[in-house]
């Protein structure tokens, strides 16, 4: 899944294979090595993708369990029947958070 971060495969895979044939190994195959290391690579961009998914959904119910103790501190503060201009301005806060 090429973002546009994700280098041209086919540019790095032509730059590493001039590379490997500057030095002359004998039985080392650059194409080989090269197809190993793009799989490699893919593996770890969708492992990050996953990692960076489940952290989104942490944020996620961290923010739902703000917003709940947020509401239920707002009540308390209703129920305790402060001054309206207080329990206005705690209104106005733990709105902003929504």
């Amino acid at each position: 899944m090429p973002t546009s971060q994700t280098p041209d495969i086919q540019t790095l895979t032509n730059q590493i294979n001039e590379m490997f044939a500057k030095f002359n190994m004998p039985g080392v195959d650059p194409a080989a090595l090269v197809r190993e290391q793009a799989r490699n690579i893919e593996a770890f961009a969708q492992a990050t993708q996953v990692a960076n998914k489940g952290a989104y959904g942490v944020v996620e119910k961290q923010l739902e369990l703000f917003r709940a103790a947020s509401s239920q501190l707002l009540m308390m503060f209703e129920d305790a029947a402060l001054p309206p201009r207080s329990a206005a301005n705690w209104r106005n806060r733990l709105t902003r958070w929504r």
